[in-house]
């Protein structure tokens, strides 16, 4: 009988042991779910932006985004992500524990809009590597070069900008050349390409060069790129087959979805070769679901979560709508249409939910077949932006920022200056077009296509200029005035395709000498990103016409820059 009472006084005890360990490692587990959940919801929604140049502010309504997909209910599942103010739980969640309402009180202390922060600087004699592709784009370091003097004069190409800190999320779109200059944009921002702490790539296209990829930047900002040879449409969308080396413009959409998921939480990324389908279970959630825990779809959930882009810059893909689009044989501006404009906005704001968006004006480049392709593209760049500008400023939630970037006009003032040194015009015969330049002062920019009295001299001085190519290049063929250090007679032009002097400017007539020109792209770039944030486009979209023109006349052109007011 002793015997059985201490075997159950023993059983006894242990029973109660165990039972305050169990209870124990239930309040550790529920500590630890409890700081899981902080950390996860620790993700900038911001809706507000200040820039330290003009320390102001944009105020934008929040916004709820989900990406299209067809299981887009799927994609959302137990960890629904919560983007209005609504504290309800997600419709699969039955039970509420500590964790949700952390979650939730965290998402009612985010119903105040959230500050974005962009603070850069231009640097006089800053350098940048451009160690992010395999072409680094250098033109200065090769002694056969012939210097534009222009370039050589102080504040004109002597300076690089340095972005100090950014939260802001900027997805650069176009063919290689915007490849250079989203590169350009990440070191200025302080991005190391060979660390994958700050640099992912997501997916090659052929000999490494990338095709999409990301970058995150002092302040927990993003630069990311995606490489389209053609128009960014949905039609190209998952068209593996169209995406670089070949033309067409195919774009893969599980690309865009993993940069928007490097947004929310920055991760390793597996990096995929031209035609590989995603290996993220993200891209696999039917089956993921089917066969997860709760527990572990939540944490998937959570990795699998989606964040907007802020910025898109489109630099559009002139040189492939021009050869290499379907139906070939058409006319370029048969193609250059203001509804193919409107197609790759509207798939933009779709795809990578951006409320503002930057449009590139077409540079003289070998694929602009003549004077009138290169006037009328342009043309109807503007026209295209005006029109958006009518009809989302008369919108009472959440307009669209639409600017323009005169890169056409900042390639016509190069080979303006340079057909002038060569000897292929002189000044006198280009009078009119300088004047338009030196005029060009942020109260009375004109040196812009949107300007007739522009377009006419540009025709009138340059028609005969970009005329005067090397005629066995392959595809069309290099302009003298564009792509050369010196001038070239007929005899040799008709039998070479390379010129025998190369300038400091262009790197084969088509891409950019970053080295020389990268810090005006840049300055221009975040210049007009402080003009978006400065100004509510309903009631103060002439105060932002007024900035955007400012930044271009200051950086779209060889004026020297002002360092009292850079």
């Amino acid at each position: 009988m002793g015997i059985n009472y201490r075997t159950a006084l023993f059983i006894i005890v242990v029973y109660a042991v165990c039972s305050t360990l169990v209870t124990h490692f239930r309040l550790v587990e529920q500590h630890y779910n409890d700081l899981l959940a902080s950390k996860n919801d620790n993700v900038s929604n911001s809706n507000t932006l200040i820039v330290e140049k003009v320390d102001s502010t944009w105020i934008r309504s929040p916004r709820k985004r989900t990406s299209d997909n067809g299981n887009s209910k799927q994609k959302q599942g137990a960890a629904e992500e919560l983007t209005t103010t609504s504290t309800a739980a997600s419709s699969s969640q039955v039970s509420t524990t500590a964790a949700e309402r952390r979650k939730q009180r965290q998402h009612q202390q985010r119903q105040a809009p959230k500050k974005f922060i962009i603070r850069y600087k231009l640097v006089r004699g800053l350098a940048y590597n451009y160690t992010n592709d395999p072409c680094p784009y250098f033109c200065l370091r090769e002694s056969d070069r012939a210097r534009l003097p222009i370039l050589e004069q102080d504040g004109i190409a002597d300076f690089h900008v340095k972005i100090e800190e950014t939260n802001l999320n900027i997805v650069y779109i176009g063919d290689s050349v915007a490849v250079q200059f989203v590169q350009s944009l990440q070191e200025a921002a302080g991005a190391v390409q060979h660390s994958k702490d700050t640099f992912q790539v997501i997916r090659y296209g052929f000999w490494k060069h990338k095709v999409s990829h990301m970058a995150r930047v002092k302040g927990g900002g993003t630069i990311g790129g995606i490489r389209v040879t053609g128009w960014f449409r949905k039609s190209t969308m998952n068209v593996a087959d169209d995406i670089m080396p070949n033309g067409g413009g195919g774009w893969m959409e599980s690309d865009v979805r993993e940069m928007k998921r490097l947004i929310h939480d920055w991760h390793d990324v597996k990096t995929l070769e031209r035609k590989e389908e995603s290996y993220s279970p993200c891209e696999k959630r039917s089956s993921f679901h089917a066969s997860s825990s709760s527990s572990s779809s939540l944490s998937m959930g959570e990795r699998c979560r989606e964040q907007d882009f802020d910025i898109a810059v489109h630099q559009f893909a002139a040189g492939w709508i021009h050869g290499k689009i379907k139906p070939q044989g058409v006319p370029f501006l048969d193609k250059f249409t203001t509804q193919a404009i409107d197609d790759t906005i509207k798939t933009t704001i779709d795809r990578f939910g951006t409320k503002v968006i930057i449009v590139q004006t077409i540079p003289i480049m070998n694929n602009i077949q003549n004077i009138h392709e290169l006037v009328v593209a342009n043309q109807r760049i503007w026209a295209y932006v005006k029109e958006m500008r009518e009809q989302t400023s008369t919108k009472d939630k959440s307009p669209l920022k639409i600017l323009v970037m005169e890169l056409g006009a900042f390639s016509t003032s190069l080979v303006l200056y340079n057909a002038i040194h060569i000897g292929e015009i002189t000044a006198d015969s280009a009078v009119d077009l300088l004047q338009l330049h030196s005029d060009s002062t942020h109260q009375t920019n004109k040196f812009h296509f949107n300007n007739p009295n522009f377009t006419s001299s540009v025709i009138k001085t340059l028609a005969i200029p970009l005329s005067h190519r090397l005629k066995s290049q392959t595809t069309w063929s290099k302009i003298v005035s564009h792509a050369c250090g010196t001038l070239v007679n007929e005899t040799f032009a008709k039998k070479s395709r390379h010129c025998p002097v190369k300038n400091s400017f262009s790197f084969d007539g088509q891409h950019w000498c970053m080295d020389s020109v990268g810090g005006r792209i840049d300055a221009a770039l975040v210049c007009l990103i402080d003009c978006s944030n400065r100004y509510d486009v309903i009631h103060q979209l002439d105060e932002m016409v007024h900035c955007e023109s400012d930044c271009n006349a200051k950086f779209m052109t060889l004026l020297p820059v002002n360092w009292d007011d850079a």
